[in-house]
C-alpha cells in the first residue's frame, strides 16, 4: 500500500460518481437502497444502477464525460472487479478516478482488506459526500490491481481458493459469513481425518508457472494465488507482501499437503511467512499458469472462472483508494 497525495474535491459540482449493483445481495432484500444512496450523496454526486455490462460501459462514459473525481462502488468483491474491469477499457489511457468500496455484496473481502469500515453502503457514503461538500481533503494510497486475462481484480486463486468457493456457493443461493465459516470448518475438520470431502476439494493441480520470465519448480500445487490485498476471508492473511509495491501482486504456489496446509493456518492469519519448503512466493509483476489439462479453473474476486488454455496474469493498473473520513455528525 503506497501513500497518495489527499484528495480533495471540487466542492462546487457533482464529484462522487456513485455505481450500483442492484443485484447485489444487500439492494436485493432492500430495494429502498439506492434511494437511501441517492440521499446521502445528495448534490455532490451522481447515483446510477448498473443492470448488465453494457448499462454498466454507459455509466463509465457519462462519468468520464462529467471529470467525476471519485468513482464509488455499491456492490461485493465481484461488482467491485466487473465495475474496475469495464471502466479501465472506457477509460482507456485516461486515469480512472479514485476509488471508494461501499460494500453491500455477498463478499466484502477486499473492503475487509482496505480496511473500509463495516458500516452500510449509504453511511459510508454520506460520509464522503459530507467531507467533499465541506471541502475536505480525503486520504488517499495507490493499490495494485491484478489483471487476469483482462479482468481486473485484487485477488486471484486456484486449487482451494477455487474449490472453498465451489462449496460456498452450494450452500445456497445468498450465502453469508456464517455460511463461509460452516464451510471453512467442514473442509478443516475433513482434512484432520483425511475425509473425502478433503480429498475431493484439495486434489492437487498440475500446472507449471513461469513468473517474471523464471521458470518456478514444476508442480502439482496445492494451489496457486495472488493477491494486491492481504486478506482471502475470515481474517486470513496469506499475502503478506500485497502491499509492498503498487506495481506488482504477491504470488505464492503451495507445495505442501492439506494436513501441512491445515497446521500453518494460524502463521496465515497472523500473516507470517511460510517456511520455503511449503511454499514459493515473490512480488511479480507477470505470470503464465498452464495446466497439463489445457485448462485453469481459479477465481477473481470471488468470481469463478475457467481459463481454455494458458492464464496470463500481470500487474494491472494502480488504483487509487480512498480512504473514509471520520465519522461525525451532519
Amino acid at each position: 500500500m503506497t501513500a497518495a497525495p489527499p484528495l480533495a474535491l471540487d466542492r462546487t459540482r457533482p464529484t462522487i460518481g456513485v455505481v450500483v449493483n442492484p443485484k447485489a445481495r444487500r439492494h436485493r432484500r432492500d430495494p429502498e437502497a439506492t434511494s437511501r444512496l441517492r440521499s446521502a450523496v445528495g448534490r455532490q454526486g451522481l447515483v446510477r444502477e448498473a443492470h448488465d455490462l453494457e448499462e454498466l460501459a454507459q455509466i463509465a462514459d457519462e462519468f468520464r464525460q462529467a471529470r467525476l473525481e471519485v468513482l464509488a462502488i455499491g456492490g461485493g468483491d465481484g461488482t467491485n472487479t466487473t465495475t474496475l474491469t469495464v471502466f479501465a477499457r472506457v477509460y482507456g489511457d485516461e486515469p480512472l478516478p479514485a476509488v471508494a468500496l461501499l460494500r453491500g455484496g455477498t463478499m466484502n473481502t477486499v473492503a475487509n482488506g482496505l480496511g473500509v469500515p463495516r458500516l452500510t453502503p449509504d453511511a459510508l457514503l454520506r460520509r464522503l459526500a459530507l467531507a467533499a461538500r465541506d471541502g475536505e481533503t480525503l486520504p488517499t494510497h495507490d493499490n495494485a490491481t491484478i489483471d487476469v486475462g483482462g479482468r481486473l481484480g485484487f485477488l486471484f486463486g486456484t486449487g482451494i481458493f477455487r474449490s472453498f468457493l465451489d462449496e460456498y456457493y452450494a450452500a445456497g443461493p445468498d450465502p453469508t459469513p456464517i455460511t463461509a465459516a460452516s464451510t471453512f470448518t467442514r473442509i478443516a475438520s475433513s482434512i484432520a481425518v483425511q475425509g473425502a470431502l478433503a480429498k475431493r476439494l484439495m486434489a492437487p493441480i498440475d500446472v507449471q508457472i513461469e513468473a517474471d520470465g523464471a521458470r518456478w519448480s514444476a508442480g502439482p500445487y496445492l494451489a496457486v494465488a495472488a493477491g494486491t490485498v492481504d486478506q482471502v476471508g475470515l481474517g486470513f492473511r496469506p499475502f503478506h507482501r500485497a502491499f509492498d509495491r503498487a506495481d506488482a501482486f504477491h504470488l505464492l504456489a503451495l507445495r505442501c499437503t492439506a494436513l501441512e496446509a491445515l497446521l500453518q493456518l494460524p502463521r496465515i492469519h497472523r500473516g507470517e511467512h511460510l517456511p520455503a519448503s511449503l511454499v514459493r512466493e515473490g512480488l511479480v509483476r507477470d505470470a503464465v499458469l498452464t495446466s497439463r489439462d489445457a485448462s485453469v479453473r481459479y477465481m477473481v474476486d470471488g468470481d469463478l472462472l475457467e481459463s481454455s488454455g494458458p492464464l496470463r496474469l500481470r500487474a494491472g493498473p494502480s488504483v487509487r483508494v480512498v480512504g473514509q473520513p471520520p465519522a461525525r455528525g451532519v
